[in-house]
């Protein structure tokens, strides 16, 4: 699937926003959690334009509570999303990479976890929900053209590493490298937010 480059936004104050939690105790009626972070209500709504079913997102940046919950290895996000019937977010159209760009850009967010799996033998992204369809490394425009070692991206350079740990999840950094909001391989054990999204 070919994706049009980012577009540049103007997001207003509210954008979707609900309010977060306000403690790590999950609010009644909400199941999951970890043992590190409790469930928590969506924080976000966004409705996909491709069916026109209003989604209910939580944005784990977005809590204001204990920091705990806040950064995650790849493998705890998955497990957090996984806890309340959640994966961790697929941008897995245009509208939706733009739409949770103009997100990172209005909270000012450094960087978060996707639910992208980094396949490079194959050279494509696969996504964590099981219903996107995978997008070839050369089917986006959303790769950095820059990295940690100065290489466009997808560079899987912490595969070369001592001790190895290959890249195959995909970052969303925020201008970490004067770049703009773009796709990074990054090594799963470095901690981020994320963004979970409902399975159905």
């Amino acid at each position: 699937m070919n994706q049009p480059a980012p577009s540049s936004f103007n997001s207003n104050s509210n954008f979707g926003r609900q309010p977060a939690s306000q403690n790590s105790q999950a609010p009644a009626g909400l199941k999951g959690g970890t043992s590190v972070c409790a469930a928590h209500a969506p924080t976000h709504d966004w409705t996909d334009p491709r069916d026109g079913v209003l989604r209910r997102y939580v944005v784990t940046w977005q809590f204001k509570d204990t920091a705990p919950c806040k950064k995650f290895t790849q493998g705890e996000a998955k497990a957090y999303c996984n806890s309340m019937d959640m994966e961790p977010v697929s941008l897995d159209s245009p509208a939706k990479q733009d739409h949770f760009n103009a997100l990172t850009a209005q909270d000012a967010q450094r960087y978060f976890w996707t639910g992208g799996i980094v396949d490079h033998a194959q050279k494509t992204v696969f996504w964590s929900n099981g219903r996107s369809t995978p997008i070839p490394f050369a089917n986006s425009a959303h790769w950095s053209h820059t990295g940690g070692a100065g290489l466009p991206q997808p560079d899987n350079r912490a595969a070369g590493e001592v001790p190895s740990t290959p890249e195959v999840c995909l970052g969303i950094l925020n201008n970490f490298y004067a770049d703009g909001i773009k796709w990074h391989d990054v090594a799963c054990h470095h901690r981020k937010p994320t963004i979970c999204e409902p399975r159905s």
